[in-house]
């Protein structure tokens, strides 16, 4: 793990605290290997610090140090670090109050980015064009299949709205050849292609092909469960999907 100060020259700590900005450092070294493919690069060990106090008491420790986390395991997904993500996200949520403040500072904002983050990592990138309270929506990826979960309850009882998905912003957006991993990013989950066909089907309706781009563009999905998948060869390589 990488201390809060070293001294340059002995390469000694001078604050033997570790850095809950871990993941920016390490961030930078995988986009090193991204670049030369070479192994070493890859090598940097994800932390099995489970209630580390990163800055003391206070939640901007734990968002950093979770979001640190969440932009390597889109790229190299370790089962033991999403346990840790899990284990970690639980302690920082429960720092919020009714009033639904943390600490009273314009840091909080923080906590909000780094379960945004969370979320759509749940959710695997897909979002609804509007939420109201009730509303969950989840997902996992299996392969090049994508399993969502759509449940409506209470006040969302009877929600009717689009459902969007994720689509490669590395290079639509931002015209870069790979998905580097960049400070203060929204990782990729499921990414869809604009040109690709995609089943959707569902336990107990009719099943539909759709082009990517409706997807991208959002479609009308009910509550229950849904499965996504490309019709033929998956439209991107590993170098661009998380491998699973």
């Amino acid at each position: 793990m990488l201390y809060n100060q070293i001294d340059a020259k002995t390469l000694k700590p001078v604050r033997t605290g570790l850095s809950d900005n871990w993941g920016y450092i390490y961030g930078a070294v995988y986009a090193f290997y991204q670049c030369t493919r070479e192994p070493k690069y890859r090598d940097a060990v994800l932390p099995k610090y489970r209630n580390y106090k990163w800055e003391g008491k206070s939640f901007d420790g734990y968002a950093d140090s979770i979001e640190s986390a969440l932009y390597l395991v889109a790229r190299e997904p370790v089962p033991e670090a999403f346990d840790w993500i899990e284990s970690e996200i639980q302690l920082m949520a429960a720092m919020q109050k009714t009033s639904g403040l943390i600490e009273y500072w314009y840091g909080e904002g923080n906590f909000n980015r780094t379960l945004l983050l969370y979320m759509y990592y749940k959710s695997q990138g897909c979002r609804p064009d509007h939420w109201v309270p009730g509303l969950k929506l989840g997902a996992v990826r299996r392969g090049q299949a994508l399993y969502l979960s759509l449940e409506t309850d209470g006040a969302a009882r009877g929600w009717s709205g689009r459902i969007s998905f994720d689509f490669a912003r590395h290079r639509r957006v931002l015209n870069y050849d790979q998905n580097y991993v960049r400070l203060n990013e929204f990782p990729e989950w499921y990414v869809v292609d604009e040109n690709t066909l995609y089943r959707v089907s569902s336990p107990s309706l009719k099943e539909r092909i759709l082009l990517g781009s409706e997807l991208i563009a959002g479609v009308p999905l009910s509550a229950g469960n849904w499965k996504i998948e490309p019709v033929g060869p998956p439209p991107y390589g590993p170098a661009n999907q998380p491998r699973r």
